[in-house]
């Protein structure tokens, strides 16, 4: 008999529970399917100012139970224990598997495709000790990618107006709500250092298209993809991978479990055996018949760090090391520790603070600058008005 792991104790700042805590463990433990999706009312991975959860609500106001999420996710899914989680050996012994996951969130108003990438916290430590040892080199470990999904909302958005308040989207508050809300936002994502938020290039649009059409000719999709005279997919936009204005999102799931054709780039003269998948995300606008805003597609084994997924540029182990002084709620042992940062790496306190007081400042002009012009315009209409009756 396999004894189950003990009760998960929650966080002192949590919003889960100890209950909700071993649900979620033990669901994703017992998870045989190839992708696992896990939706959450708020953003995981981002981390804005200010820090008051009353004000922006994610995760990262919680950083222990966002710690211990992550270490949830990623410890369920990449253990070779008794994976039935009911205590009994059930005479096999189960493969070690790395099981894919995704994240699908929401709130913020406005779409955003997020990644963190993360290691286990002994493996920095050793890459570290190496490197002061000068014994070789560190070099960079599997990657495990945590990519979010964020989708929000079809009432109201950053691209509209934020608020949700009906005077702000009636004339004559509606043009200026929505030109500050719009121009806003942009300039945050210009000028703030969100390093999590993902971005996208035409080398990773035709990669993408290659491996759809590819996998499409291995396994006879009648989809357009199949064809290299098919029908071309929309790529969606370049850059970084957010949209403002109201969205919706849709999930293209592709289930592989047969055969590849022998020969077929690079398969051997009887095939080769593959299971997994892909899955597309598109991000469509109000008008779902329109090309879609943003879109992404990742396979099951890039999501859970089988392959690699392009787009790292964070520094192994220097960006990794600085969140070991971090503290958490509780001992941790160091097997089940991990440690997840901005696929891109992580900004410089003196540049998020810069970003902040701009923001700040830009923020205070565009709220004041309505009153500022009435004000202006009063006064120069009194002088007018004076002057017309002192000749008089």
């Amino acid at each position: 008999r396999n004894p189950p792991p003990p009760p998960l104790p929650p966080p002192p700042r949590d919003f889960l529970g100890q209950h909700q805590w071993n649900w979620l463990r033990s669901s994703l433990r017992r998870s045989r399917a190839p992708l696992n999706i896990v939706l959450t009312g708020l953003q995981v991975h981002p981390h804005r100012f200010p820090d008051d959860g009353n004000i922006v609500e994610e995760w990262s106001k919680f950083p222990a139970a966002q710690t211990l999420f992550y270490d949830v996710l990623l410890n369920s899914l990449d253990d070779d224990y008794d994976h039935d989680d009911d205590g009994y050996d059930n005479g096999e012994k189960e493969k070690a598997r790395r099981g894919s996951i995704l994240l699908v969130s929401g709130d913020v108003h406005m779409a955003q495709f997020l990644r963190k990438d993360c290691v286990r916290a002994r493996t920095v430590r050793e890459a570290l000790d190496s490197s002061h040892r000068r014994t070789e080199s560190a070099s960079p470990p599997p990657i495990r990618p945590l990519v979010e999904v964020t989708a929000s909302g079809m009432t109201h958005s950053w691209g509209t107006s934020f608020s949700s308040q009906p005077r702000l989207h009636r004339w004559p508050r509606k043009p200026y709500a929505y030109f500050v809300s719009r121009a806003f936002m942009t300039l945050c994502h210009c000028v703030n250092p969100w390093r999590e938020v993902m971005v996208r290039t035409v080398e990773d649009a035709e990669r993408e298209e290659t491996e759809r059409r590819r996998d499409g000719r291995r396994r006879g999709y009648d989809n357009g993809y199949g064809d290299d005279d098919g029908a071309t997919a929309s790529t969606g936009k370049m850059g970084l991978q957010y949209e403002l204005g109201l969205n919706f999102a849709e999930f293209e799931f592709e289930f592989w479990d047969g055969r590849h054709d022998a020969g077929d780039d690079g398969a051997g003269d009887d095939g080769d055996e593959e299971s997994g998948g892909a899955v597309t995300v598109r991000i469509f606008g109000k008008d779902g018949a329109q090309s879609p805003k943003l879109q992404s597609r990742w396979t099951f084994d890039q999501l859970s760090g089988d392959a690699p997924l392009p787009g790292m540029t964070a520094k192994f182990p220097e960006d990794f090391a600085s969140m070991l002084s971090q503290k958490t709620y509780r001992e941790r042992n160091d097997d089940e520790e991990w440690i997840c940062i901005p696929h891109r790496g992580n900004a410089s306190v003196v540049r998020e603070y810069v970003a902040n007081v701009i923001m700040f400042l830009v923020f205070c002009f565009l709220f004041f600058l309505p009153y500022l012009l009435m004000g202006v315009l009063f006064v120069r209409v009194r002088r007018r008005y004076g002057n017309k009756r002192s000749s008089c």
